[in-house]
């Protein structure tokens, strides 16, 4: 039953919008067109480099061993205690998918893990999935997620808390409440509209995600590789 609920969550969402398939298919959409008009100047950003061992190295000893196991088999404490010997032939594995710019099938195929989240035990609308991957595409993930990330820093909203470093919930109540602060002390007046997005995640179209990627100017080999990791996708 979950099983099924989980696989349909995300039906109906996103409108005919959903239906496009193609990046191809986004190059007039609203969104884009803005992000070009907003980037005049167009700066290429470098494709994803090379890793080298010490980097996989670095992540492999930071693994959390409290994990689950993906459906390779291979458990997060072996990962770890191994972190000096299998760094290297990772690294050259690695190294291999990023100039291939593909994603190893096997590496795409998670495990569902049913989280409750409130309320009624026994409805299936209060479940949420979690994807158990395989560790090494974990590992992958987290260096490809690195290069991403450290390039497109410039682009998010300074005023924005999610997906930088040094930023979270924490601080931007504490930034929040300060403005609050300065706002009564001069007879301001403060009103606050607290939104949630619903499936925000299951939401995620990744055709428009990359035609995103691509306005901002991220090159052809790193959408590719992302493309191969976001497309059939195996649960």
């Amino acid at each position: 039953m979950l099983v099924n609920h989980f696989a349909t969550i995300a039906d109906g969402i996103g409108g005919t919008g959903a239906q496009l398939l193609s990046m191809d298919d986004f190059d007039s959409h609203p969104s884009i067109q803005r992000i070009r008009q907003e980037r005049k100047d167009f700066t290429s950003i470098s494709d994803v480099t090379s890793v080298t061992q010490g980097q996989v190295k670095t992540v492999l000893e930071s693994l959390d061993t409290n994990k689950a196991t993906g459906c390779d088999g291979i458990p997060t404490k072996i990962m770890k205690i191994g972190a000096e010997e299998l760094s290297q032939p990772l690294a050259n594995l690695f190294n291999s998918c990023i100039r291939k710019r593909a994603w190893p099938r096997d590496w795409k195929r998670g495990d569902w893990t049913p989280i409750y989240k409130k309320d009624d035990k026994c409805s299936k609308e209060n479940y949420r999935p979690i994807t158990v991957l395989p560790r090494v595409d974990k590992v992958f993930e987290q260096r490809i997620c690195m290069q991403v990330s450290t390039a497109f820093q410039g682009y998010i909203y300074e005023q924005s808390s999610a997906y930088r470093k040094a930023n979270s919930c924490e601080t931007t109540l504490i930034n929040l409440v300060e403005e609050w602060k300065r706002a009564r002390d001069n007879r301001l007046a403060v009103a606050i509209l607290s939104t949630d997005m619903s499936k925000a995640f299951d939401s995620l179209h990744s055709p428009l995600l990359l035609s995103k990627l691509k306005a901002y100017g991220f090159q052809e080999g790193t959408i590719q590789l992302l493309n191969t990791n976001l497309c059939d996708r195996k649960y």
